[in-house]
């Protein structure tokens, strides 16, 4: 066992205090209230005309029912999840295997760097601290969209938590058995809760930025944060293939009861779009 507390996701922080998560710390805030200030500008940029004349509408159509909270695009996605830790898990251990091949000084620098991203101890003060800037400013829009931010991240959190004590899957340095699970023991592996958070940070931040280019900041980041839990013996791959799409699911969610959106097509959206500006990956669950 490492020596080391453990905090919310599975992490171990040792004696000594990295000085480098003070400045990511730093960084990620300004990060979240920029990504949410371009929320501000798109809500007045696509603010309805108050001056434009009603125009009466004698065929429209009858009110839409509110959406169900889960619909055909969860389960598609559930067992799409599904299939893909079945995939992932007979292959755990080599995969462990080959990631503890390879330890050179400058993975293990970018590892810890990265696991911050999906440490709740940085990651929710670092939104409060952009919330604290936003009120501050007089940026009410911006807020709310970290508010809604922060709800994802902790819901997916506490999902993570909950899915942890049932299954009881311990991790790699508690067990060389990837099929090893011992159900309500404390042992805390599956699903990666840095991965859940990560991804629940990128999806939220996704939602809620205009910008194209969010995603693939977000999304590479929160990957890295997965690669990292591997990469230091403290998940197996399918525990973070679960974390992640816990985490995107969760978050979006969240953001679909917080902000609701007006576009009735299916909700699943896998792949790349083409926008006017540019390439935009997307992987999204919308109503």
């Amino acid at each position: 066992m490492k020596p080391g507390a453990k905090t919310m996701g599975g992490s171990r922080t040792g004696s000594r205090r990295c000085p480098m998560r003070a400045r990511i710390a730093a960084v990620l805030a300004l990060l979240a209230a920029a990504l949410g200030a371009r929320v501000s500008r798109a809500e007045t940029q696509n603010a309805p005309d108050s001056t434009a004349a009603a125009r009466p509408a004698p065929h429209s159509p009858a009110r839409r029912e509110p959406a169900p909270l889960l619909g055909r695009g969860d389960a598609l996605f559930a067992i799409a999840t599904v299939s893909a830790v079945a995939i992932v898990a007979p292959q755990d251990e080599w995969l462990a295997a080959e990631s503890d091949e390879s330890r050179a000084p400058a993975e293990r620098t970018i590892a810890r760097s990265a696991q911050v991203f999906g440490n709740s101890a940085i990651v929710l003060p670092a939104l409060a601290a952009s919330w604290l800037a936003a009120r501050a400013t007089g940026r009410v829009e911006v807020a709310g969209a970290i508010v809604r931010i922060g709800v994802s991240v902790c819901a997916a959190g506490a999902g993570a938590l909950a899915i942890k004590e049932i299954v009881g899957r311990p991790r790699p340095d508690e067990s060389r058995d990837s099929d090893d699970l011992y159900l309500f023991s404390g042992h805390a592996s599956f699903p990666s809760g840095h991965a859940t958070i990560a991804f629940a940070l990128a999806t939220a931040i996704d939602r809620e930025s205009s910008w194209w280019g969010t995603p693939w900041i977000t999304y590479p980041l929160a990957t890295l944060v997965g690669w990292s839990r591997v990469h230091d013996d403290q998940h197996w791959t399918s525990d973070v293939v679960a974390g992640a799409a816990l985490g995107m699911w969760t978050a979006h969610q969240v953001e679909d009861v917080l902000q609701p959106s007006s576009n009735p097509s299916p909700r699943l959206r896998l792949g790349i779009r083409w926008l006017r500006s540019g390439p935009a990956m997307a992987l999204t669950l919308k109503r």
